[in-house]
């Protein structure tokens, strides 16, 4: 006999199970429909958590209307069992076809990437992030459509905190470094599962393995995935440039939205353009990151300084293990924006043979100590050196020119010899020996204190050039934004924004005269959108900091205490009211801050991906049309992002208590 829940689904049979429950095919008595029915599982019935979360799946996918996205239909809950019934589709998982097909055709992976991308975006713009995608939570229709799967462990505006009290909160396969670590989680957290999801269906395998759950954790936020096209040369070099980018550690170096990474796979040109810009490259003398030398200001510290780190300090090689070391150097200088010389960038044994070897010179002490700390990552041994110090063991054979050995042996030997033929010509005058006694020791007393005068280099860092004028109050504000932002995903996205804003304010000022006056109005726009980031980003820490400080978690579990309390003693009801009140209270303040995290989030999110395809744009610009819409663009999100600020500052007087001055109409 079948079994019938809520008096209503005739369970025919299972589709699919998972931890947290069971999906039915189902019939439903009433309309005669064939649907799925996820029914949480019996025993999980008693964990009012995963039971919220199972609720809530249900009210995210009832608010999230996308072709891309489950159609979930109604919640039905009673003594027998707490399920909900949503389309049934059929077909099979995205896990399940690369498992019975191995990779998929190059064509067919991207194509099912698009659609999870779309999928996401309506998601993330309804201020929802699914926290474990996974190519189990993708299901390819036998129509052809994909669907995304499972939002039980989603993030919502309103319900934030749930998630926290799991203890398993995304498969380890697929999180991203900010799940594992616990830091703040925005929509980038999908595009690192969606970058997993399509390395896999790729190469047919995961970029990461361990040997235990731990270890697997661990090389999640710290090994580097291998390149697809190792492991399948096929595969376009501009895709796998986007999967690679998907896999970013760090948030701020992904794709700021779905909207970006969907652009790259749509219009890889631009992209391209934007990632194979050789503008000249030095490092920045306050912090030693590597900056364009005519950028006005370093996005990594603020810093106006200009050029190269010129300093009284030298990096010397002293030790290299492994045929790789020559690769494992250049892979260093090019990071810092040198240029190697020939023997180096050619991956020459010779470049890393008769140590010590000068890497750099003249450099500040933050440049050299950034080059250690990376050297040292790569198993590359290094001192720091200040120039003025005795540095005459490096004037060996292997690593001075020949030409120097030859003047150091000819040089004294002429000299007593003319000193001779002087002292012979001039009647036995003693004077030229004297000379030579005391030039002599003056020589060799020069020679250790400029002996890097004599050394070449491995690399040099370019010179400086005339930087372009920028506005000194919108530098000025940059800095001291980058001193009080208390959250590095926050600081790093900012520093996105204004690296793009940089680069569509060096376009506009390079180039032929049409060039510069056609990308005049963006220009101008592209700064007042990253002056407007600055408040944006300001509104996203204090509301981070804020719901740190609110305990969202331990509020919920005492107000459920409490009405536990005050049901199972109803003469203590009156008494416990205004606690449950207080805490009722909290938990709405707390859900209105989430609101202005997950929004001004967004908006910041969308200001780094507009920017981003403008700078694109802004360095391949041909047409007027093209300029056109990209002003009307960033013009259209200047007003948006003002919009979003002034809702936040709305939101934030509210809870202190001040009256709200109101968002204008625009």
């Amino acid at each position: 006999m079948a079994t019938v829940l809520h008096q209503k689904f005739e369970l025919l049979q299972p589709v699919g199970a998972g931890g947290v429950g069971t999906v039915w095919r189902a019939n439903d008595r009433t309309s005669g429909k064939v649907v799925a029915l996820k029914v949480l599982h019996p025993h999980l019935r008693s964990d009012h958590i995963v039971c919220l979360r199972f609720r809530r799946e249900v009210e995210i996918a009832q608010s999230l209307r996308h072709g891309n996205l489950v159609t979930a239909y109604e919640l039905f809950e009673d003594e027998g069992a707490l399920s909900f019934s949503m389309e049934l589709l059929e077909g099979r998982t995205l896990k399940e076809e690369v498992l019975a097909k191995g990779p998929l055709p190059v064509e067919r992976a991207v194509a099912i990437c698009r659609q999870c991308l779309e999928g996401l975006a309506a998601a993330h713009a309804g201020g929802v992030i699914h926290r474990d995608f996974k190519p189990q939570n993708v299901f390819l229709c036998d129509s052809g459509a994909v669907k995304l799967l499972d939002f039980g462990f989603a993030r919502v505006a309103n319900a934030a905190g749930l998630t926290t009290k799991s203890l398993v909160l995304c498969t380890p396969d697929y999180a991203a470094p900010e799940v594992i670590g616990g830091n703040a989680v925005d929509g980038r957290a999908d595009l690192y599962g969606l970058g997993v999801t399509l390395f896999e269906a790729l190469t047919g395998q995961l970029p990461f393995r361990g040997a235990t759950p731990f270890d697997l954790l661990r090389r999640h936020l710290e090994s580097a995935p291998p390149s697809p096209r190792q492991l399948r040369p096929e595969i376009p070099p501009g895709l796998e440039a986007v999967v690679l980018r998907l896999l970013e550690k760090a948030p701020q170096a992904r794709f700021p939205t779905c909207e970006a990474a969907l652009a790259a796979l749509d219009q890889p040109a631009p992209a391209a353009a934007l990632s194979a810009r050789h503008a000249p490259v030095s490092a920045c003398p306050a912090c030693g990151e590597p900056r364009e030398t005519a950028w006005p200001l370093c996005p990594a510290c603020g810093a106006s300084e200009r050029g190269h780190a010129a300093g009284e300090w030298m990096v010397v090689l002293t030790r290299v293990s492994g045929l790789e070391a020559p690769g494992a150097l250049l892979e260093v200088v090019r990071s810092l924006g040198a240029e190697p010389k020939r023997a180096l960038a050619k991956r020459r044994q010779k470049a890393v043979k008769g140590l010590p070897k000068l890497i750099l010179k003249q450099v500040s002490e933050p440049l050299a100590r950034l080059v250690r700390d990376r050297c040292l990552a790569r198993d590359l041994q290094v001192e720091l050196r200040k120039i003025g110090e005795n540095n005459t063991d490096l004037l060996h054979r292997s690593n001075t020119p020949g030409y120097l050995f030859a003047a150091a042996l000819l040089l004294p030997w002429g000299g007593v010899v003319a000193a001779l033929l002087v002292g012979v010509i001039g009647g036995g005058a003693v004077l030229p020996f004297v000379v030579a006694l005391v030039l002599g020791p003056l020589a060799g007393l020069l020679l250790v204190k400029q002996a890097h005068l004599l050394l070449p280099a491995l690399a040099r860092l370019p010179k400086v050039v005339e930087a372009r004028p920028f506005p000194a109050s919108l530098a000025s504000r940059y800095r001291a934004s980058l001193a009080k932002l208390r959250s590095p995903a926050v600081r790093g996205t900012l520093k996105r924004i204004f690296e793009r804003a940089l680069v569509i304010h060096s376009a506009a000022h390079e180039g032929a005269p049409h060039v510069r006056m056609l990308l005049e109005e963006p220009c101008r726009s592209a700064l007042t959108l990253a002056e407007r980031s600055l408040d944006l980003a300001r509104q996203v820490d204090d509301a981070l900091a804020r719901l740190a400080l609110a305990g969202e978690a331990e509020l919920f579990d005492e107000l459920e205490s409490l009405k536990a309390r005050a049901l199972a003693d109803p003469a203590q009801a009156a008494v416990l009211q205004p606690s449950i009140a207080a805490k009722e209270q909290a938990l709405e303040q707390a859900g209105q801050l989430e609101r202005v995290h997950v929004q001004s989030s967004q908006r910041l999110l969308q200001v780094a991906s507009t920017l981003e395809l403008a700078a694109a744009q802004a360095l391949v610009v041909g047409l007027p049309d093209t300029v056109t819409g990209m002003t009307v663009e960033l013009k259209r999100l200047v007003e948006q992002a003002h919009t979003a600020v002034e809702v936040a500052q709305d939101v934030s007087r509210e809870l202190a208590g001040e009256p709200a001055i109101g968002v204008r109409s625009r």
